[in-house]
């Protein structure tokens, strides 16, 4: 049976907002409801989209073909067509962050990768089974999180500073907010909200029914979305 067409991140704009439908970048309605259409356009050169961000050298998407090939490039935010693919690793790419001049991307192998812009990727392991996300916390300074439930911080030259623990299953998303807190959620059926600077945990919520699998910060607001595709805000 085909995977319902959830959605699995999101990249707000001014005018539109660029997500991941089934794999695909798409462009949505701004609404945390409901996502409006198929993907629409030119498909990009990879089998899977796992994540859209917005860095200095414009927009990136990460992906590739799992247990195969991880994959980086450029997106058009107007046509969705992709340029400057790159292969990165042996298995899809999960997420990609960039520090002033430092590129760092994590794979579902648990693989961190990094380079200076331009240079050759270096690869470190950085957790226990698949990386599921990777988050900015400022320009020295990121964490990765993954399938273990743990949360590591790491510094611009990708050493290890601390650990987070909390979760007791794997966390499916994270996303940095403004004033610095990170937002985990996980299939532990939790939200959870850390202090990366002083590495504590500040507050979390519990009860879900499903398992957690996206969160997103829509207009200041935080948008989990469940197994089932139900939506909660916080």
């Amino acid at each position: 049976m085909a995977e319902p067409n959830r959605l699995q991140a999101v990249l707000p704009r001014e005018k539109d907002v660029i997500g991941i439908v089934g794999g695909f970048p798409v462009r949505l309605q701004q609404t945390a409801t409901q996502v409006q259409g198929l993907p629409r356009g030119p498909r990009v050169p990879m089998p899977l989209v796992s994540q859209i961000s917005e860095g200095m050298g414009g927009i990136r998407i990460a992906g590739g073909a799992p247990g195969r090939n991880g994959m980086l490039a450029l997106l058009d935010p107007k046509t969705l067509v992709t340029s400057d693919v790159e292969v990165v690793g042996r298995d899809c790419l999960t997420g990609f962050v960039e520090l002033s001049d430092i590129q760092v991307a994590v794979n579902a192998k648990g693989v961190l990768f990094s380079r200076r812009r331009g240079g050759t990727w270096t690869e470190q392991p950085a957790h226990q089974g698949a990386c599921t996300g990777i988050v900015n916390v400022d320009n020295r300074t990121f964490v990765t999180f993954g399938v273990d439930g743990l949360i590591h911080i790491w510094d611009y030259m990708c050493k290890k500073l601390g650990t987070l623990e909390g979760h007791s299953a794997g966390i499916t998303s994270g996303i940095l907010s403004t004033d610095g807190n990170l937002t985990t959620v996980s299939t532990d059926r939790s939200v959870r909200i850390w202090d990366p600077v002083r590495q504590r945990q500040r507050m979390f919520f519990k009860g879900f029914d499903n398992a957690l699998v996206a969160v997103h910060s829509v207009r200041e607001t935080t948008v989990v979305l469940d197994a089932s595709g139900q939506v909660f805000t916080i």
